[in-house]
């Protein structure tokens, strides 16, 4: 993917048209988290933080959670286009609750905080 720099609002970007690339873009080559789970045979995760300006609900979206066992995660929801609902509903339905939600009025440290159900 391609890998816009802006110090702690780097994201993954398509530059504009005409747009130098040299000095903010990087490609960067990515692998799915379940990817480095299996790698080091690890089946289950006590916390995962998820702080990707904006692709959370990507990101999400691609981890087999009936194959990996992840307890509790937070997950930044400010920058989703979704919108944060989509997050809450998603993880709902992956058998997680909100614990909690994290808020600041300057749009720092928005994140929901899930905790996986027991019972399902």
């Amino acid at each position: 993917v391609r890998f816009e720099q802006n110090k702690n609002m780097g994201k993954i970007s398509e530059p504009d048209d005409g747009e130098d690339i040299s000095k903010r873009y990087v490609d960067v080559q990515c692998f799915p988290l379940f990817t480095y789970l299996l790698a080091m045979n690890i089946t289950t995760v006590d916390y995962f933080s998820l702080d990707v300006e904006g692709s959370e609900l990507q990101v999400l979206q691609t981890i087999p959670f009936d194959q990996v066992n992840i307890r509790t995660l937070s997950v930044e929801w400010t920058h989703v286009k979704e919108g944060k609902d989509e997050i809450r509903t998603f993880m709902d339905k992956k058998g997680y609750t909100v614990f909690s939600e994290v808020t600041n009025d300057q749009l720092l440290a928005n994140d929901f905080i899930f905790v996986k159900d027991q019972d399902r």
